[in-house]
Parts: C-alpha cells; structure tokens; sequence
C-alpha cells in the first residue's frame, strides 16, 4: 500500500510540474509559429507518442533534449523520490 501511495505522489509531483511546463511551451510555440504550430499540435500528443513504426526514435538527441532543459523533468523526479525517502525514514523513526 505505501508504495502505491508514493508511486501515486511521484505521479501526481511530476504531473504538477510538467503539466503546466508543456501549455508554457505550447503559448510560446504558437505565438512564435502561428498557424503553423497550430496544425502540428493538432496531430501531435501532447504527453505519449503514438506508438507508429514508421516512426522510430532515431532522430533523438541528447544534446537537443539538454538544450531544451528536458532534463528538468528527471531532476524534479529525483528531487522527489528523495524528498519522499526521507519523509518516510523521518516518520518511522530512522
């Protein structure tokens, strides 16, 4: 059950954050990309791929996803699980 609860907190801490990071991203996007942006978003998910096999993940770049600060979402994830580490040794005595 405990861990539930944290798998759920982690879930809801990491949705808290990036939530509205993504709609900051996409009133940028817009503003920059008009009509353009627009048609993309449309067709695109905002939060999970579709999974398509015409598509692979072999235009990815981890130096494209270190510019674009994505690696904010992991260090807030971390943050989180050790904040919730701790309150659990902390309440248990330890």
């Amino acid at each position: 059950m405990e861990d539930r609860l944290a798998l759920a907190a982690v879930a809801l801490v990491t949705l808290a954050l990036y939530v509205p990071t993504i709609r900051r991203e996409e009133r940028f996007l817009a503003e920059r990309f008009g009509d353009t942006w627009r048609t993309y978003a449309a067709s695109t998910p905002a939060f999970l791929p579709r999974v398509d096999a015409r598509h692979s993940a072999g235009d990815w770049s981890g130096l494209r996803w270190w510019h674009n600060r994505e690696w904010g979402v992991v260090v807030r994830t971390v943050a989180v699980i050790a904040l919730l580490e701790w309150w659990n040794g902390m309440t248990r005595g330890g």
